[in-house]
């Protein structure tokens, strides 16, 4: 009874398992059928099976053997001596041991397997091969090898490694426990049938050491030796001789263990196990005294030729091999022609940081307690026939802040946030705050923004599942003292609509789902909503920005985020931490748009030419789009992600040296400005006109520099705009010259009387002065660096901006507005640069061209004052006319 019991218990916890295992397979299923992607979970599925049962018949067949052929052939053989170190009587061996062992074995090869299983995503290049195009310059393979096969190998190689291991470990137990195998004082004593075994088992060990030395040659080039990451000398001239050494002495030794299936001598083995032990020593002794006594005394000289391989490769891995560098000759003016030109860079200054923004949107905007502004994205839109930069933030539930948290409120009624807030990066109001394009509920505002379904089902908050068009009345959005309501018009969403949906669905999330007469065959279940959910479960193979964007085109809202390919064994490439791990390649290759009120999901590809997409397209080539496919008003919006501009930036720093002279001497590395203590500069978005461009256009820009130095190097840029998607530029500054670099800015504006005095005076009044971050403005070949500053009340969140600092050249001026800033920058330097000299003045001139030049001039005077540069220079160009003709000049 007992028996039975157990049984009983045992099949059903299995079936537990087993039956929410099927839940969960069923439900994701009709997910991937609402988003549109089958073909990925069937086809995932079939290769994680495949891959589940290959990997568990490689480790469990050969120990399963292992015990059959001991537990058949060791019972007759005669032992070998009595008081075995395993003593058990013979009644309790074959009935209660063997099955042990069974189960032992059967497990480890279970978890081996699933923990292989969810490395699935190495073998897809098995299915559809790509190649790199390019040879690593040691071994001469193409770089999939090293990309795509070497990780296959080495997962091979730990897989074949364990069973042989375990296959041994269970027939030395089943050998000892049937007292035929003794290790005692006087050695090993072990019956013939036993020797046999174990020298076959040997043979299949020493074959697999040997393929590991052998794939450990090309493994030396991803990692660090000395200066160098990839093969460096001291490799090159000893580690790999000594992995070629050490995997001809395993073949040797597979051999001896085959012979000795016949001579059955284990004498011989102890030379070979010596031989094995030195050299494996010297593997790690030989190559530390090569690099210390032939490399280090003339390093670079010994390393260059591996040192050109590091920053070549390095800049193919991280796509730095088109940045198209430029010098930049530095100057303190500007001419009239020069202020128009970069007049849509003057207009799009951002003065908004995100967190004091978001701050004020809390405290402006959210409405009600339960609405929420996880993050502000910058964008850019055309208002009014201008490209202006805007920084929009979503309006979202937070599940957490709902005054009667029941069930029905929590998945039925409150299921979608509401609209959006917009607001330009430059104006503010006159009390310090937001001055808004798009603002309250409903959305009002720039009919450029205009939105005819403002309800966000999917988004960056929406962390529970929602169950819509149920028999209650899902809310809207309040409006006064009542509340608007709203059924779901979409396509996203599951349908309920019948009872094993529902009993599936109750199994997964809530079996209130099954009971509530609330929900009937047109109610619809919504999960995996928040944005950065839905697209790991859509494709986890690509690794996902961090920073989900909203873009608003043609009345409907959508969540573009970007998309990246990673690897860590790109030959020769520096290694950089990446989201949490360390990469040594990334690329961006692709988009994901997600509808904010329908979740359809759709992967946009931006860079075809990238080897690990190719895989993924061709495996699953139902899944992605052409960029030529994405409609033009989201290709408007797409832009190089931050994060992705932040590493191939901080790899420049250093390999933009591409002599190995200058690179190994470090003559020439930047680093990030560090303008506020320990805080590093990081990317930001400007709208500027370049030089030998027609247009502004949308950038991502980050300064450099010098390597423990504070005067500015250079500042890089990726270019936005769909024309020129990707491009990058480097803009060098001489090094002969004295550019003013971030930190040395700040340092200025701290140390500025007026700055001390203002923030002494506010510091007394309860209130708390916070600096925003520092930007670098290229103006012209000039450079024009901005600070906000922001007010904010000790016990009040809402930050208010109340200055603005400029510093051009060598002067610093404080304001509180940014149009009133640029006058004083420029009014000053235009009056001292640009004097009207009095040797030119006629003596006699005539009374109406006086009074036309008078007029010009003080129309100039009144655009200055309003900030329009446009008409500024129209009439100082038409003054210029006036005096020329009063000077006589053609």
């Amino acid at each position: 009874m007992k028996v039975l019991r157990y049984v009983v218990l045992v099949a059903l916890i299995l079936f537990i398992f087993a039956s929410r295992s099927l839940v969960g397979i069923t439900t994701d299923w009709w997910w991937y059928q609402e988003i549109g992607n089958t073909p990925f979970f069937l086809k995932s599925i079939w290769i994680k099976v495949l891959l589940f049962c290959v990997t568990f018949l490689i480790v469990w067949l050969p120990a399963y053997l292992s015990i059959f052929f001991a537990r058949r052939l060791a019972p007759l053989r005669i032992r070998v001596v009595e008081g075995n170190i395993l003593e058990f009587p013979d009644h309790l061996i074959r009935p209660y041991l063997f099955p042990l062992l069974h189960g032992v074995a059967a497990l480890i090869a279970l978890l081996t397997a699933a923990g292989v299983t969810a490395n699935w995503t190495l073998i897809l290049p098995l299915f559809h091969p790509v190649a790199f195009g390019a040879q690593d310059p040691i071994f001469h393979r193409d770089l999939s090898a090293y990309v795509f096969y070497l990780p296959i190998l080495e997962m091979g190689y730990q897989i074949v490694l364990t069973a042989i291991l375990l296959a041994l470990a269970m027939a030395v137990v089943s050998y000892a426990i049937q007292k035929v195998l003794r290790l005692g004082m006087d050695g090993l004593k072990m019956a013939p049938v036993v020797s046999i075994h174990l020298s076959i088992l040997l043979c299949g060990f020493a074959l697999t050491k040997a393929f590991g030395y052998w794939i450990g040659r090309y493994e030396l080039l991803l990692a660090q030796s000395g200066s160098v990451f990839g093969i460096g000398y001291a490799d090159f001239h000893a580690r790999l001789p000594l992995l070629g050494m050490m995997s001809g002495i395993a073949v040797a030794a597979a051999l001896f263990f085959l012979i000795n299936i016949k001579l059955q001598n284990w004498k011989p083995m102890i030379g070979v196990v010596i031989v094995w032990a030195i050299v494996s020593a010297g593997f790690f002794v030989y190559p530390r005294v090569i690099q210390q006594i032939q490399v280090l005394p003339s390093e670079l000289d010994k390393e260059r030729p591996f040192l050109a391989n590091n920053i070549a490769f390095t800049r193919k891995a991280y796509d730095l091999e088109s940045v198209k560098e430029s010098r930049v000759e530095p100057v303190e003016t500007l001419s009239p022609q020069n202020e128009k030109i970069d007049q849509p860079t003057l207009q799009n200054i951002r003065l908004w940081d995100r967190d004091p923004l978001l701050k004020s949107l809390s405290q402006l905007q959210e409405i009600r307690p339960y609405y929420t502004f996880k993050t502000v994205d910058v964008d850019r839109y055309m208002m009014n026939g201008n490209l202006r930069q805007v920084m929009i933030s979503a309006r979202e539930l937070d599940y957490g802040r709902l005054q009667n948290p029941t069930w029905a409120n929590e998945h039925l009624i409150f299921t979608h946030g509401y609209g959006f807030v917009a607001t330009p990066v430059n104006q503010v109001t006159s009390e310090g705050l937001p001055d808004f394009f798009v603002e309250n509920i409903p959305p009002a505002g720039s009919p450029e923004l205009k939105t005819n379904n403002p309800q966000i089902y999917y988004g960056e908050s929406e962390d529970t599942y929602s169950i819509v068009n149920s028999k209650q009345q899902e809310f809207d959005y309040p409006s006064g003292d009542e509340n608007k309501y709203t059924h779901y018009q979409g396509t996203g969403g599951i349908p309920l609509d019948s009872n094993w949906k529902r009993l599936a669905f109750a199994s997964r999330f809530s079996f209130k789902i099954f009971f509530s007469s609330d929900i009937d065959a047109k109610s619809r279940i919504l999960y995996h909503r928040p944005v950065l959910e839905r697209l790991n479960a859509a494709f986890p193979l690509f690794l996902y920005d961090s920073d989900p964007y909203l873009v608003v085109n043609q009345g409907k809202l959508y969540w573009i985020c970007d998309a990246y390919t990673v690897n860590d064994h790109y030959p020769y490439a520096h290694p950089v931490q990446f989201h949490g791990d360390e990469y040594n390649y990334v690329r961006n290759p692709a988009k994901a748009v997600i509808d904010a009120y329908n979740g359809t999901v759709t992967y946009y590809v931006s860079d075809p030419t990238d080897p690990i997409l190719q895989v993924y397209r061709s495996v699953f080539p139902q899944l992605f789009r052409p960029l030529s496919d994405m409609p033009p008003g989201l290709v408007a919006h797409i832009r190089v992600p931050e994060d992705y501009f932040l590493v191939q930036g901080l790899v420049y720093s250093l390999y933009h040296m591409t002599t190995p002279d200058v690179f190994y001497n470090r003559e020439d590395q930047w680093q990030l400005p560090h303008p506020a203590g320990d805080e590093e500069i990081r990317p930001y978005h400007v709208i500027m006109q370049l030089p030998g461009s027609n247009a502004p256009e949308f950038l991502l820009m980050l300064p450099f520099t010098p390597s423990k130095k504070d005067n500015l190097a250079a500042w890089m840029a990726a270019r936005c705009d769909p024309a020129h998607y990707g491009e990058k530029l480097a803009f060098e500054f001489p090094k002969e010259s004295l550019v003013y670099g971030p930190s040395q800015i700040q340092a200025r504006i701290n140390q500025d009387p007026k700055f001390s005095q203002l923030r002494t005076l506010w510091g007394q009044q309860g209130s708390r002065i916070t600096l925003g971050h520092l930007q670098v403005i290229p103006v012209g070949n000039a450079i024009l660096y901005v600070e906000p500053l922001y007010l904010k009340a000790e016990h009040r969140e809402l930050p208010e901006l109340k200055l603005v600092l400029l510093a051009f050249g060598n002067r610093i001026v404080m304001e509180d507005s940014l149009e009133k800033a640029l006058v004083a920058v420029f009014k000053t330097r235009m009056s001292a640069a640009s004097p009207i000299p009095s040797s030119v003045m006629p003596k006699a001139a005539n009374d109406a061209t006086l009074t036309e030049a008078l007029a010009h001039y003080n129309k100039a005077i009144e655009y200055q004052k309003n900030g329009d540069w446009t008409n500024y220079g129209i009439e100082i160009r038409k003054l210029g006319d006036v005096l020329k003709k009063l000077s006589g000049q053609p």
